[in-house]
């Protein structure tokens, strides 16, 4: 958020709760809404004057996930990093195709898959 922020972007942070919106605005988002409150992609909408998104960070999934990517304009981008919701972001790109993730937060927790990535931050060079 803090790096899109440097490079001249409008940063809209959704998050779940008074509390964590607030933290999202103190963390630097240009616009910090609710996603538990009815309308939240409306109050996007209008806080970017109908400007498209476009990028997305999901990390919600389900219901929410599906919302933040209608919001995406015209070559928009999102990565899905998580569903804490319990249930994965799909989307319909017609036909009846439907494109989900490949492997579910069940599979890890029984021990059937693994994920692998990367920090940054948090530690100085030197």
């Amino acid at each position: 958020m803090q790096a899109a922020r440097r490079a001249g972007a409008t940063v809209v942070g959704v998050a779940g709760g008074s509390a964590k919106v607030e933290h999202v605005r103190g963390l630097g988002a240009t616009v910090a809404v609710d996603y538990t409150a009815p309308g939240w992609a409306d109050e996007v909408r209008s806080a970017l004057a109908d400007q498209a998104v476009t990028v997305v960070f999901d990390m919600v999934g389900g219901e929410h996930g599906r919302t933040a990517l209608d919001l995406l304009g015209r070559g928009g981008r999102a990565f899905v990093l998580g569903w804490s919701s319990g249930r994965p972001t799909t989307l319909d790109v017609g036909r009846g195709i439907t494109v989900a993730p490949a492997f579910a937060p069940e599979l890890l927790s029984r021990g059937r898959a693994s994920a692998r990535g990367t920090r940054t931050g948090g530690r100085r060079a030197g």
